[in-house]
């Protein structure tokens, strides 16, 4: 005989976006988040929604196509010079860079995207 215990999760990880950049970008999340644009120097917090977010992918606005990955453990940081990307918002037109910081796969998590 098999006991089912069914149980709950709730899921309520908040990210905080920290766009300290001229430039406005498309953040999308391995979550419930749906994807969103961060105007240049602009703070936001999101909750996670349906599930635990634990990654983002960031894309310039000016090309869509060229994203960069912030992903908790594996990439925590993260540059588009590697993809040949630079906005010409950012001063001296160099890459836009991000950075991903969170204690555990439920914790909170920050995002930084910045010059």
């Amino acid at each position: 005989m098999f006991a089912v215990c069914a149980g709950t999760s709730a899921y309520a990880n908040n990210v905080t976006i920290f766009n300290i950049t001229n430039c406005p970008y498309r953040v999308a999340f391995n979550s419930g988040i749906p994807p969103l644009t961060v105007a240049p120097m602009q703070t936001l917090t999101v909750n996670s929604g349906t599930f635990d977010a634990t990654g983002a992918k960031v894309s310039w606005s000016g090309l869509p196509d060229a994203s960069i990955y912030a992903i908790f453990p594996t990439h925590t940081y993260d540059n588009s010079s590697t993809i040949g990307v630079y906005p010409p918002c950012i001063p001296g037109s160099g890459p836009y860079q991000i950075s991903w910081a969170q204690a555990n796969a439920t914790a909170n998590a920050t995002l930084i995207i910045f010059p």
